[in-house]
């Protein structure tokens, strides 16, 4: 068990904009900043938002050059982390992209993965040029892991849960 009070993490490094490389970032900064403590449901929520960041970076930002750096820095301190992932491009206004859940906006490209980084982080920004997101985590230590799914005021709900487990 990590004592997570006296747990402070930082580090950075650059990726090209190569889609390929998503995965290896991803994996560095889980690996720094992850530890077994906490619950699969939270490992996989990190994991997400971090790979949209990132993919976001290299394909809408840098516009897929792979000579152009994504830089991805963290910062861990006991439970709060900081995730930045930074491009070289243009930038953008969060603010301007469509809502991908309303009903017209269903089919149109766009917003699904500011839409997942939205669901699951606990806070998201931008710098004023809009080419730098930061992912903010509060990490709970959960090694007495929740159940899966919330408790459900339906009887029969809550028997199918704990029948199917």
């Amino acid at each position: 068990m990590h004592d997570h009070a006296a747990s402070h993490q930082s580090g950075q490094f650059e990726i090209h904009s190569d889609p390929s490389l998503c995965h290896y970032a991803v994996v560095k900064v889980c690996g720094a900043i992850l530890d077994s403590s906490l619950s699969n449901r939270t490992r996989v929520a990190v994991q997400l938002a971090l790979h949209e960041a990132v993919m976001n970076a290299i394909v809408h930002g840098n516009r897929l050059q792979s000579n152009l750096p994504v830089r991805v820095a963290w910062h861990r301190d006991g439970f709060q982390v900081t995730v930045e992932v930074s491009d070289c491009g243009a930038g953008f206004s969060p603010h301007d992209v469509a809502d991908p859940t309303r009903p017209a906006n269903r089919i149109r490209p766009g917003g699904r993965g500011l839409a997942m980084i939205r669901h699951f982080v606990d806070e998201v920004s931008w710098n004023e040029h809009g080419n730098l997101i930061a992912l903010q985590f509060r990490l709970q230590d959960q090694s007495a892991d929740k159940p899966p799914f919330p408790e459900s005021e339906n009887p029969q709900e809550r028997e199918f849960i704990t029948t199917q487990n």
